[in-house]
């Protein structure tokens, strides 16, 4: 593919972009926002694939960061609790907070989620047929946008802080107070009285008021499926055998859960047949392009042979692609690779993280087009490749389950 093709869609990519964050606004999960963005996605799509389907799923948006001020309460009451010598009962409140982090941020479970407010969300789903199919490859992103991180918003530094002291306190909360470790009281006095101010400023770690734009976390990666699309249709891009799929879920943001929807759904067409995902995550930092081998906090391994189909794509056209993880936090392959579906999240962001990161600074002025054009090279020459290889670029018909995490 010329260079001229990858850049008029990378142009298309940002000018969808603006386009959608002028005319719809915010797009906080489950919200009408969301929901207006989804339509307006697919109302795109259809210029550029054969069908365009809209499915909705139930959802309980504010789950996802809702417990985090609970859990701080939490952590002030095991301490109360510790200190006027209630030892078990402080472990046991402190082990509930400590289970319920646990689950939520650091599995992604959706265990607590009967307790928080229900809403409607919408994956959208377009399908591009080839000629004669044999196989399948799915790409999109998501469409909602973030609430505020507060203290990205205001530096680094603080973001830092106050994530780690959240790590540390659960910890110390939930296993440091248990009766039979028996802590000398001065290091315990020491250890709540740092923790509990930092664990204060954890407990504001969201801004609820404020919806990010959401430019390249991730229209970047929706727009870029699109894209795809967008190229097979004019005939820049010919895929014989290959049906593309275009996914561009909802409630990411609020714990992956448009692509929980989509693979439970889709149980059935996943499990039979040549099927892969790539997720497309926040394409905007050229030099940090990388296929994320493991997702989910590190604990979901993606599989081995997709991720080499894309560095072997990004070798052939001159734009290579690093080898990276997901350390903090997850992309939809994640629920995909848990569903035993081949799968890989491409995304170009710093890790550290970014400074746009789910903040007001991920506006649409602030996208990239060279990493967008890039990226969408890259993608469009796996694409060829995979529907090149005959019948299937991988040694095996199909992928355990990665039973790391089950999902809940």
């Amino acid at each position: 593919m010329q260079s001229d093709q990858c850049r008029g869609a990378a142009l298309y990519v940002v000018d969808c972009a603006r386009t959608l964050i002028d005319q719809v606004g915010p797009r906080a999960p489950g919200s009408e926002g969301e929901n207006a963005a989804a339509h307006m996605i697919a109302k795109m799509m259809q210029s550029v694939v054969d069908e365009v389907r809209i499915e909705p799923f139930t959802v309980h948006p504010t789950s996802f960061y809702g417990y985090i001020k609970p859990v701080w309460l939490l952590f002030i009451l095991s301490s109360l609790l510790y200190w006027i010598d209630f030892p078990i009962l402080s472990w046991c409140v402190g082990a509930l907070a400590f289970l319920v982090v646990m689950t939520v941020t650091g599995l992604y479970w959706r265990t607590w989620d009967f307790l928080f407010p229900s809403a409607t969300s919408h994956n959208v789903i377009g399908v591009k047929r080839a000629p004669a199919p044999t196989k399948t490859l799915i790409i999109g992103g998501h469409v909602d946008a973030a609430w505020q991180w507060r203290w990205n918003y205001y530096g680094r530094f603080w973001l830092i802080l106050f994530l780690l002291s959240g790590i540390v306190g659960c910890l110390w909360f939930g296993i440091a107070t248990i009766p039979i470790w028996q802590v000398p009281w001065p290091a315990a006095l020491v250890a709540h009285s740092l923790l509990l101010p930092l664990c204060t400023g954890w407990a504001f770690f969201i801004d609820w008021s404020t919806v990010v734009p959401g430019a390249n976390d991730n229209l970047s990666g929706v727009f870029c499926a699109l894209a795809i699309g967008k190229l097979l249709a004019e005939g820049s891009l010919h895929l014989q055998s290959t049906n593309l799929v275009l996914l561009a879920t909802g409630c990411e943001e609020a714990g992956l859960r448009g692509a929980k929807a989509y693979v439970k759904a889709h149980k059935n067409e996943l499990a039979n047949g040549d099927v892969v995902f790539l997720a497309l995550e926040t394409l905007h930092d050229r030099k940090f392009l990388s296929v994320m081998h493991r997702d989910l906090n590190f604990l979901v391994g993606h599989d081995k042979e997709l991720c080499s189909l894309v560095h072997q794509a990004g070798t052939m056209i001159g734009t290579p692609v690093k080898s990276s993880s997901i350390f903090l936090g997850a992309s939809d392959a994640a629920a995909f690779t848990q569903a035993g579906v081949r799968s890989c999240c491409i995304a170009a962001m710093d890790p550290s993280p970014a400074h746009y990161y789910h903040t007001i600074r991920d506006t649409w002025q602030s996208m990239d087009t060279d990493t967008l054009s890039d990226a969408i090279a890259v993608i469009a020459q796996t694409a060829r490749l995979f529907d090149d290889a005959s019948p299937s670029p991988f040694s095996t018909s199909g992928v355990k389950k990665d039973l790391s995490i089950s999902v809940v």
